[in-house]
């Protein structure tokens, strides 16, 4: 059977399901895990140095461990610590997604607070003391003149980390999500035939992740070229006038 065949059959069903939830996850997760690591950015800003040291070790201790046991955390040991009813109306939903995407979100947002926090120290102190020079509030000067540009520096990183996060989804086969490679391992227990279905998976996660590459290389040309767009030379007759 060739890959054409092998694809434009029942297995290829079975295959288009599982990137469907892949990509559902992987979008869930991604919108998730910037606003958690928004969030975690922000905190670290605060003044209080107790603050930002609590967080910071709390930011480490989420990286430090691995993907795995989050998810493992989050499937069987978080629910038991809910109320009765939370954890009722939890169990009454797909809780095998939820919880998938509780934990990839939350390792994910750790390393993308990083990312900003990087992109945040990027950017030179005078900009920010020339903006209150000129009257700007703090708040204004971090809003309209620092955020921007470490937004547009971490860009990159952020797509680096979509294609980290699209790819560690497949993790949540170990708790049942019917991802990707869910169903790569189900056809391969159907027809004891390894090959097909998990080079079908490894050409989906090589495409999304070309795509992705691509991207980041083109926003890097495109910010690259703006940046170094030589200034206009005024002609012999403007400088005349």
């Amino acid at each position: 059977m060739t890959l054409i065949e092998f694809l434009s059959g029942r297995y290829g069903e079975l295959l288009l399901k599982g990137l469907i939830v892949t990509l559902q996850l992987s979008g869930v997760t991604l919108a998730a895990s910037f606003v958690i690591g928004v969030v975690l950015t922000l905190i670290r800003l605060s003044p209080l140095w107790i603050v930002r040291q609590a967080v910071g070790l709390l930011v480490d201790a989420i990286r430090s461990v691995p993907l795995l046991v989050h998810v493992i955390f989050w499937y069987f040991g978080a629910p038991e610590l809910l109320p009765d009813g939370l954890r009722m109306w939890l169990y009454a939903r797909d809780v095998n997604f939820i919880c998938a995407a509780v934990a990839i979100s939350i390792y994910a947002g750790a390393f993308i607070s990083e990312d900003l926090r990087s992109g945040l120290r990027s950017i030179p102190r005078g900009q920010s003391e020339a903006s209150l020079s000129l009257g700007f509030s703090g708040f204004e000067t971090f809003r309209y003149i620092i955020l921007p540009q470490a937004f547009r520096i971490t860009v990159p990183p952020l797509l680096g980390q979509a294609m980290t996060l699209t790819k560690n989804t497949s993790i949540a086969l170990m708790i049942g999500v019917p991802e990707l490679v869910y169903q790569a391992r189900r056809i391969q227990d159907i027809t004891y035939e390894p090959l097909m279905p998990y080079a079908s998976a490894t050409l989906v996660y090589v495409v999304i992740c070309a795509l992705l590459t691509l991207a980041s290389r083109a926003y890097s040309r495109t910010a690259l070229s703006h940046r170094t767009e030589p200034e206009r030379t005024p002609t012999t007759r403007e400088q005349s006038a």
